[in-house]
């Protein structure tokens, strides 16, 4: 299930963009996060169509996407508290693992055409909880893949793997959705075979990594500490809000994507909202790959200030995109 030989791998590795792929721990992680990204957006794509098809209701599509979304507020102080207390890698083969369930159940409903819009809703909102618990999971899981040297690399280049899994899977999954003999059934299935490749990659990663927290701590005085942490650090304090206000103002344009693309671009079927998410991949993919490499500061401050300044640009180019060619130029300048 390696995405690379041997051979290659070392090819790969002496490019400064790719150090951090020599490490084989990490490598299998990195992997199994390409293999969970693009389930994950497979997932993401046939799902709003799907509710979009059911419904005919652009405020269904947007209820659906906030409960895949809402976990990630909720659960991920906790998913994260807990990933500082159990084995990190035991923790996201659980979560990979329930993503096939979850993943399999929607497929099953569907194919059988049982499938409601309320299944959707909890479906995906137990879909979140489990990618709530992957990410931290992943994340305090990397260090102890990687030298200290090679960690900055290591973190790009995993982030790189959200944006690269929703190139090459809907790469693949956007053309299926206009074959009527394939349509949301078959991407679904093919969304499950992606999560079980992730789940293996990740069960064959060897890494021992448990955190540090003291047992006797209980779950809100870390919380608690871990808010005031970030209180009295002004640097991270920033990052976060620049972060939050960047998910909340730009990154909704996902729930709208789909009416976008259907009342708008004309689409007949799913393979257009997977264009578009597959070119907001692309610009998202080359743009991690780029900072992967660097090592100046000030550079990286640079790509900063301009990336967060054009965020809010190229959402309103791709509102005024009349035609699917400049709609996914927008789009992957958005990535």
């Amino acid at each position: 299930m390696q995405i690379l030989g041997d051979r290659a791998s070392a090819r790969v590795t002496a490019i400064p963009h790719f150090a951090s792929l020599k490490h084989h721990g990490y490598r299998n992680t990195w992997a199994a996060n390409l293999w969970s990204g693009a389930a994950m957006w497979t997932f993401i794509v046939a799902v709003s169509w799907l509710v979009l098809e059911r419904s005919d209701s652009s405020g269904w599509v947007g209820v659906v996407t906030f409960s895949a979304m809402l976990p990630f507020l909720l659960a991920s102080p906790i998913a994260g508290l807990l990933a500082d207390r159990v084995d990190r890698r035991h923790l996201a083969v659980v979560a990979l693992a329930g993503g096939v369930v979850v993943m399999s159940a929607v497929t099953i409903l569907t194919i059988t055409d049982a499938i409601e819009i309320w299944h959707l809703a909890a479906l995906v909102f137990i879909n979140g909880i489990l990618r709530s618990m992957l990410e931290p999971a992943v994340q305090s899981l990397i260090p102890n893949q990687v030298p200290r040297e090679d960690l900055l690399n290591a973190i790009t280049l995993n982030s790189a793997t959200r944006h690269g899994g929703r190139f090459f899977g809907l790469l693949v999954s956007a053309p299926l959705l206009a074959v009527d003999s394939i349509g949301i059934s078959g991407v679904l299935v093919l969304c499950v075979a992606f999560q079980v490749a992730s789940s293996y990659q990740m069960f064959v990663s060897r890494t021992v990594s448990k955190g540090e927290s003291a047992p006797e701590q209980g779950l809100a005085r870390s919380f608690v500490d871990g808010l005031v942490y970030i209180y009295t650090n002004r640097t991270i304090a920033i990052f976060i809000l620049l972060v939050a206000f960047h998910c909340a103002l730009v990154m909704s344009f996902e729930s709208i994507l789909p009416v976008f693309s259907r009342e708008v671009l004309g689409a007949k079927d799913g393979s257009t909202l997977g264009f578009l998410i597959m070119a907001y991949g692309i610009g998202s993919f080359v743009a991690s790959i780029l900072i992967a490499g660097m090592r100046s500061e000030k550079n990286k401050g640079r790509w900063l200030l301009w990336s967060g300044l054009l965020s809010g640009v190229t959402p309103a180019m791709l509102g005024f995109s009349p035609v699917l060619p400049l709609a996914i130029v927008a789009a992957a300048g958005m990535g």
